[in-house]
C-alpha cells in the first residue's frame, strides 16, 4: 500500500474538532464540526492556519502528539484521513490472514 500525505495533516486534526478541543483545550470549538467548511477539512486552503485560528496555543509538534491521543479514528470528517485508514485496517487484516 503507498499512502502519501501531500496536503497538511492539519486538515486530519480539523476532521476530529472534538480532539482538538480536548488535546488544546480550546473551548467550543467541537461545536464548529457541523459547519460547511469543517465537514470537507480537505478542502481547506490553509489548514494549519485554520487551526491556529481556533486553537492558538497549537504547535505542530507538541500539538501533534496531544491530538493523537484524542483523536477518535471512527469519526473524522477528513476523507484523506479516512482513506488512509482503511489501508491500513486492509494491511493488517491481510497480515492476519497470511
Amino acid at each position: 500500500m503507498i499512502r502519501i500525505a501531500c496536503r497538511e495533516l492539519e486538515s486530519w486534526y480539523l476532521g476530529d474538532l472534538a480532539a482538538v478541543e480536548q488535546a488544546l483545550h480550546a473551548k467550543g470549538i467541537a461545536n464548529l464540526q457541523n459547519k460547511r467548511q469543517y465537514r470537507h477539512p480537505d478542502t481547506l486552503d490553509n489548514p494549519k492556519q485554520e487551526l491556529r485560528r481556533l486553537a492558538p496555543s497549537y504547535q505542530p509538534i507538541s500539538g501533534s502528539r496531544e491530538m493523537g491521543k484524542t483523536m477518535d479514528p471512527h469519526h473524522n470528517r477528513s476523507h484523506s484521513f479516512n482513506v488512509f485508514m482503511s489501508g491500513i485496517h486492509r494491511i493488517l487484516n491481510e497480515t492476519k490472514n497470511v
